[in-house]
């Protein structure tokens, strides 16, 4: 876990800076964009702690005989996590209440990844110029 902390730290920094930074400058009255990204983001590092626990099941050699089971649970939880999230947004937009936006959900589970790979291309070009 020691390795990953770094890595939710920036994650949890950028997402709540553009919730942030973008409920206050680019959407008043329209907060379900906002609301979107941070359910969405939630949702993306909670999915990600799940697969940190998934490889830590399958990477730490055990004598049990149902690891794979459990690996497979674990993946089949993830999946269901980011289903509820979209289907909790559209299930409230169809009803009537504009408290997520779908399309901000689902931009919101990828802000881990583009983290990650913004963050991979600055530490990439920080070695380089290092090196030469």
């Amino acid at each position: 876990m020691k390795e990953f902390k770094p890595l939710l730290i920036k994650v949890t920094v950028v997402d709540l800076g553009l919730f942030i930074l973008s409920s206050f400058c680019f959407f008043i009255g329209h907060m379900e964009i906002p609301l979107g990204f941070l359910l969405g983001a939630t949702i993306g590092l909670l999915n990600f702690l799940l697969m940190y626990f998934q490889f830590k099941i399958l990477i730490v050699p055990q004598q049990e005989k149902r690891i794979r089971l459990k690996s497979g649970l674990s993946f089949i939880t993830r999946f269901i996590i980011y289903g509820l999230g979209l289907i909790l947004a559209l299930l409230l937009e169809k009803n009537g209440y504009k408290i997520f936006a779908w399309y901000t959900v689902f931009i919101g589970y990828l802000m881990l990844k583009i983290v990650m790979l913004v963050d991979n291309y600055l530490q990439t070009r920080k070695d380089r110029k290092s090196k030469g």
